[in-house]
């Protein structure tokens, strides 16, 4: 596919339309051509446009990479995380863990989870305390279903934030997902179950006020006089 020059082999595969997981292009006919007569078929520019490059473009994709330059050939299978330039921001995620033990927090003097329960603990201190110890396990739809539980998937892993923002909003999914009941109305206002509560209204005030209780009302035979609006305030002149 794509074999058309005279003096270089074809692009890989999955340049012109192929699978991917091979990221060099071979020709049958130009590894049994020897090298002088290839030379003597083509000329020199010929020879320049076909060996003309895109790098690290692809010349048949344009605005993609070509498969022959990155890292790894099958690019959709293994794609990086974070881009070329982009900070790593990854907050430290927390993974639903189902405990096999009732497991007891002696230096807090709680519970860190019962038998059975599914908690979201840090991802490095599962890995490192839960897991090797037989303490609890990932809390994946297969381990729910060995544990002879109703079947869960929290999508562990799925959605994986690369800041702060993305990470609160994927724990707003989360919550959303899991714990609906936080949403609904009758939790909303479970504090007004008897009904709304009385309203404290004050007197709407009319704009006037006594001179005499405030602070600038100190002079003589101000007592019965009230002045509409605020009072203005005057800066000090200078002596």
């Amino acid at each position: 596919r794509g074999d058309t020059k005279l003096t270089v082999p074809p692009p890989p595969g999955f340049e012109v339309g192929g699978l991917p997981g091979v990221s060099r292009g071979y020709s049958e006919r130009i590894a049994n051509t020897p090298h002088w007569k290839r030379m003597a078929v083509s000329t020199y520019e010929e020879r320049m446009v076909e060996n003309e490059t895109r790098y690290p473009f692809s010349s048949t994709r344009p605005g993609q990479y070509d498969i022959r330059y990155l890292p790894k050939p099958d690019h959709l299978a293994a794609k990086p995380l974070l881009e070329v330039g982009e900070p790593h921001e990854i907050p430290a995620l927390e993974v639903p863990v189902i405990f096999l033990v009732d497991l007891f927090d002696t230096e807090h003097n709680r519970y860190f989870g019962r038998k059975g329960q599914t908690v979201y603990v840090s991802r490095g201190f599962a890995k490192d305390e839960l897991l090797p110890q037989r303490y609890a396990i990932y809390a994946t739809p297969e381990a729910y279903e060995l544990l002879g539980m109703p079947v869960i998937d929290h999508k562990i892993h799925e959605q994986i934030p690369k800041n702060r923002k993305e990470h609160l909003k994927l724990l707003e999914k989360q919550s959303w997902e899991e714990e609906q009941w936080k949403s609904t109305i009758e939790y909303l206002f479970r504090k007004y179950e008897a009904g709304p509560p009385e309203a404290d209204v004050a007197e709407e005030w009319n704009g006037e006020e006594d001179v005499a209780s405030s602070a600038s009302g100190s002079g003589k035979g101000t007592e019965g006089i009230a002045r509409k609006g605020p009072i203005k305030q005057r800066k000090a002149r200078k002596v």
